[in-house]
């Protein structure tokens, strides 16, 4: 019998690193064929696989074209499974050529919310964890749709995660406390705003640890300045307060740090792991990227309480106070017992199980 034919389709970094291992199972007992482009393309290369069709790394300044519906002809696959990437494209592509050869469509979220990118309509949804199901539930697009949790993969790294040793040295050499600025995106300069400012009003000794993303550092803002520049003009004023820690691992970075403060990047999850104090801020850009992004308009671990939310300057030395860490501990805490770790093995059975 011939094997049954799954083709993946992912953009960002954030769908290749769910569709990597769901395909790395499916690939034992299934013919997996491969379309990527953006920063999905070199975590497709490094886990081994060749690509049937690559895009550029950005198609907003390199476009492409490429012919969905004559791919799914050549290939039949048997299932097409997609990440939903933000701004979508080619997912949002084959998803729709795939309704219309009526062959089963499954997204992957990487983040809540995620759904809401997509034009087509699946037959499955994978969402990270309970919060995740009551988001897609919302969207009367998706009543009938089947969605299941496949489980949250930032928690799979977490759950034994090793420091290494240099990186644990050289922020232990830092003053406390060490705060990490996590961000990209345009409303990154609002939220900076609003940090710079608090700062100002945090007395005592801290460290600031800016990881902007790089998607987003080289990119043009307004006139002709990029958002790396006028994100690091509006922290010049701090010197040698603001430090560079290179690593690759910023999962233990955040771990690491005291505060992480970010508009709602997945790198508050470490720091709600390690029970530290996860900061989303949230301004009236933060409310209109992350609604542009996901259709929502509350940081979901802002809304459950296990990440404190800020919207206007106070001092950080503020969130410390026994009864509001006593709280935030008691959130994380529920959050933690509920949420899993992603499971690719789970994820593949269910796949197929629309073909059996």
């Amino acid at each position: 019998m011939a094997k049954r034919k799954i083709l993946f389709v992912s953009k960002d970094m954030g769908g290749g690193n769910v569709l990597v291992p769901t395909a790395k199972v499916m690939h034992e007992e299934c013919d997996v064929v491969v379309v990527a482009e953006g920063l999905s393309v070199n975590r497709w290369r490094k886990a081994g696989f060749e690509l049937y069709f690559q895009g550029t790394t950005d198609y907003r300044d390199e476009p492409f074209t490429v012919d969905a519906r004559s791919i799914l002809k050549r290939v039949a696959p048997s299932v097409v499974v997609t990440g939903l990437g933000s701004p979508i494209h080619l997912e949002n592509q084959f998803g729709l050529a795939a309704n219309d050869a009526r062959i089963p469509l499954v997204w992957i979220e990487d983040f809540w919310g995620g759904n809401t990118r997509g034009a087509a309509q699946p037959e499955l949804i994978f969402t990270l964890d309970h919060i995740g199901v009551n988001i897609v539930r919302r969207n009367p697009r998706f009543v009938n749709t089947r969605v299941e949790i496949a489980g949250n993969l930032a928690l799979n790294a977490l759950e034994n995660i090793a420091v290494p040793q240099d990186l644990r040295t050289r922020m232990d050499e830092l003053k406390k406390p060490t705060i990490l600025l996590v961000g990209g995106g345009a409303s990154t300069t609002s939220v900076i705003e609003i940090l710079v400012k608090s700062l100002r009003m945090t007395p005592g000794d801290w460290t600031l640890i800016p990881r902007l993303h790089p998607k987003w550092t080289n990119r043009k803002a307004e006139g002709e300045k990029t958002y790396g520049e006028i994100w690091n003009g509006l922290l010049a004023e701090f010197g040698e307060r603001v430090v560079e820690v290179p690593t690759d691992n910023a999962d233990a970075v955040a771990m690491l740090a005291a505060i992480t403060v970010s508009p709602f990047s997945t790198l508050l999850l470490p720091s709600v792991v390690a029970k530290n104090i996860p900061i989303s801020v949230r301004t009236p850009e933060m409310i209109q990227d992350l609604k542009a992004q996901t259709g929502l308009e509350r940081y979901p671990l802002a809304e459950v309480g296990a990440v404190f939310e800020i919207e206007r300057p106070m001092p950080l030395t503020a969130i410390t106070i026994p009864a509001l860490l006593d709280a935030l501990r008691e959130c994380q805490n529920e959050y933690l017992s509920e949420a899993k770790p992603f499971d690719s093995r789970r994820v593949s059975q269910e796949i197929l199980s629309l073909v059996e």
